[in-house]
């Protein structure tokens, strides 16, 4: 885009943001055709976007404030507005705050960046990168560690899905932009029906989106984990561990999705500890026969031998414990995932599987056909919570998704 500018600027021809924004990603998909499906490159895009398209219009309505605040603001809501439909399609959340964070945090970012230039430059013309990015480093800790303070968990909004009918939320921004010359009836009739098309569409998906189940793959220091819900009905699978977890991840997802009761299956591990751990919540606990005798029931909460080859069948799907006694496969639908633990014997299994959720990557999966992996330990090739913390998916139509 800079190019294009500067071209247009030399030639004296007219400068078209739009045109450059459409020149750049030709450019880009031309020589790294891929990158189309990044989501960085989609979330850039769609931010530009709405900036060339929105940012003035929306500083104007912030008229009453001083110009540098009026512009950033409209800067930054149109970025927002921008990235809305990728960040939901990818992550599953909206984060109203974001719009404050960044108002208070870009100028700090822009300024550090400037230095970072000057940094870079200085370092390898002399020699010293350590010394000359010192500064721009910890300078970076800081504000990450000052915005990461707050718990941003509970101001986030979850469950909206716009699906197909985002084409008709870009309509509406172009239509919201001064670049569209059409009549005023015209352009309102075309404002009411696209609207129409889209919140009608978004109430259905997201209703469809709500009914869906949810898979929440989270590890702790002292246990691995595996949620299974649907609406408030919840099923948390304890793949193995030991007592004195905090179960900090799985609980923060727990309370975000505001589950207040579930059903415990514990593999190779000791029920009575995990139960104890999640006391406030849990009603039922299937543990595996080598673990026990417990009481029926104890603090209110009953316990169930889950023995080898045993099927238990829930409203969201049905649990089988494999030959193993460690190896759970959880089915619902069509769809088909396969919860291992330490000491899991997956060779003795066969057929196909959309998930495979495992401390670390089997030696025998490929005689398996499955579709993605979830992995507890640390892993270069495959989706792990050592290196991005909880794994999201949902099943929707039979079909697995990750958020």
């Amino acid at each position: 885009m800079a190019m294009v500018f500067l071209t247009a600027k030399e030639s004296g021809m007219k400068y078209d943001a739009l045109s450059s924004l459409a020149f750049s990603a030709i450019i880009v998909l031309f020589f790294f055709p891929m990158q189309f499906f990044s989501v960085g490159v989609r979330l850039s895009y769609s931010v530009v976007f709405a900036i060339l398209l929105l940012s003035k219009r929306i500083a104007r309505v912030f008229a009453f404030l001083p110009d540098k605040i009026s512009s950033a603001t409209g800067t930054v809501v149109a970025a927002q507005i921008g990235s809305l439909p990728v960040s939901l399609y990818y992550f599953g959340v909206v984060s109203p705050v974001s719009v404050i964070v960044n108002l208070l945090a870009i100028p700090l970012v822009s300024a550090l960046f400037v230095s970072l230039f000057v940094g870079v430059v200085v370092g390898a013309l002399f020699d010293i990168p350590v010394i000359a990015l010192f500064l721009q480093k910890y300078a970076l800790r800081v504000l990450v560690g000052a915005i990461m303070i707050f718990d941003y968990e509970k101001l986030l909004v979850y469950g909206i899905a716009f699906g197909v009918f985002t084409i008709f939320y870009y309509f509406l921004i172009l239509l919201l932009s001064d670049k569209i010359n059409l009549k005023k009836k015209t352009l309102r009739f075309l404002a009411v029906v696209f609207s129409s098309f889209f919140f009608g569409g978004t109430a259905v998906l997201t209703d469809i989106n709500k009914r869906s189940i949810k898979i929440c793959v989270a590890s702790d220091s002292a246990a691995n984990s595996l949620c299974v819900l649907q609406g408030e009905k919840a099923y948390l699978i304890l793949s193995g561990g030991k007592g004195g977890s905090s179960f900090y991840n799985v609980r923060r997802f727990l309370e975000r999705e505001k589950i207040s009761s579930l059903d415990l299956i514990v593999l190779n591990s000791d029920a009575y500890v995990f139960a104890n751990a999640f006391v406030s919540l849990v009603e039922n606990v299937w543990y595996t026969g080598e673990n026990g005798p417990f009481a029926d029931e104890l603090f209110g909460i009953r316990f169930y031998v889950f023995s080898p080859e045993e099927k238990l069948v829930a409203d969201i799907g049905a649990f089988y414990l494999g030959s193993d006694g460690v190896t759970l496969v959880y089915v619902t639908g069509d769809s088909r995932i396969m919860v291992c633990a330490e000491k899991s014997e997956i060779s003795a299994y066969r057929g196909s599987y959309d998930l495979l959720v495992a401390p670390r990557f089997p030696d025998t999966a490929e005689e398996l056909r499955i579709s993605s992996f979830a992995l507890f330990g640390p892993s270069e090739d495959y989706p792990n919570c050592y290196k991005e913390g909880n794994l999201l998916y949902k099943i929707v139509s039979g079909a697995i998704k990750r958020i």
